[in-house]
């Protein structure tokens, strides 16, 4: 039995039709994206918000690392800070482990989780993770989640690099 071609073209239109009618008329629920930036929830205050937003860009531009990788980051490594590894003063939102940063300055060992690093506060965090960014990475063409995830994480992390991007 054949098909004819006209017949075909009104099937689709009339379903066209029905599905596009279905859609606008029921009562099904949309959806909008919202970045993870903007979502209030995600931080335990809006305080803690602003301080990894500001804390980020100031790091950004003074070692030209940029923003939204450094807010990726925090996103994957802790969910921008809802997440301390066990360690709600740490200010460790990227999930630095413990080093001496070239300047002689020792960023131990939280006492709660001795694998994440201390920080006193924020701004220093944030500094640390770009200055790493841009001295072990960026320099060396690791500019992006999917080629700095490797290092970063240690494996090649799907869920990582889409948590980075899709921040």
């Amino acid at each position: 039995m054949e098909v004819s071609k006209q017949w075909l073209y009104q099937t689709v239109f009339v379903y066209g039709i029905f599905i596009l009618l279905f859609v606008t008329f029921s009562n099904i629920p949309t959806y909008t994206y919202t970045p993870i930036a903007y979502a209030p929830s995600m931080l335990k205050t809006e305080d803690e918000k602003a301080d990894i937003w500001e804390a980020s860009m100031l790091a950004s531009q003074k070692w030209g690392v940029p923003y939204e990788l450094l807010l990726g980051i925090a996103n994957a490594e802790s969910s921008m800070g809802r997440n301390f590894f066990g360690c709600e003063f740490a200010y460790n939102a990227w999930g630095v482990r413990p080093h001496t940063a070239p300047d002689g300055t020792k960023f131990e060992a939280e006492p709660c989780n001795p694998h994440i690093a201390k920080y006193p506060d924020y701004i220093t965090a944030a500094d640390d993770v770009a200055r790493i960014l841009k001295t072990y990475y960026i320099d060396y063409g690791l500019d992006t989640p999917e080629k700095i995830a490797k290092k970063y994480v240690g494996n090649h992390s799907e869920s990582w690099i889409n948590n980075v991007k899709n921040y």
